[in-house]
């Protein structure tokens, strides 16, 4: 995925899709290989092919997430990538500025080299469910608003 011509990227799509159809691909277990890789492009890329071409099966972007703060492999770096692109269409939904601002700060505060890599872990794997249940209270907030 990291360094994948598109051509190729298509041709595997097609393949797929051709030859498996129906068939679902295991979307957080690619995603948790690249961030162990330190991929964060890969991640990208893969994350750029579901939207495009397979926007019907599923990612479990909560779990992905834990998953990545758990891992001993994993850095930070496409860690914080797959968080920012894991909440951006739920962040574009709210439409509400402030909330989407508290969100990128979050995301941006979290934990760099301050921590011992254990208490790192451990600070990532809280900021990550509290990130998205902090999100999930934002999107219920919204839809009380609406009924108000």
């Amino acid at each position: 995925w990291g360094n994948a011509p598109r051509e190729v990227m298509q041709l595997m799509v097609e393949s797929h899709n051709t030859y498996f159809p129906g068939h679902t691909l295991d979307w957080g277990r690619m995603i948790i290989t690249l961030g162990e890789s330190n991929a964060p492009d890969g991640i990208r890329n893969l994350l750029d092919t579901h939207q495009n071409h397979f926007p019907d099966q599923n990612i479990n972007w909560e779990e992905c997430a834990v998953k990545l703060a758990s891992s001993r492999s994993a850095s930070i770096e496409p860690f914080n990538l797959f968080l920012r692109l894991s909440v951006a269409n739920r962040l574009d939904a709210l439409g509400v500025e402030k909330w989407q601002g508290k969100v990128e700060d979050f995301i941006n505060e979290f934990p760099v080299n301050e921590y011992t890599r254990d208490k790192k872990r451990a600070r990532l794997l809280y900021s990550a469910r509290l990130l998205y249940s902090n999100l999930a209270s934002y999107e219920q907030l919204k839809e009380a608003t609406w009924l108000l």
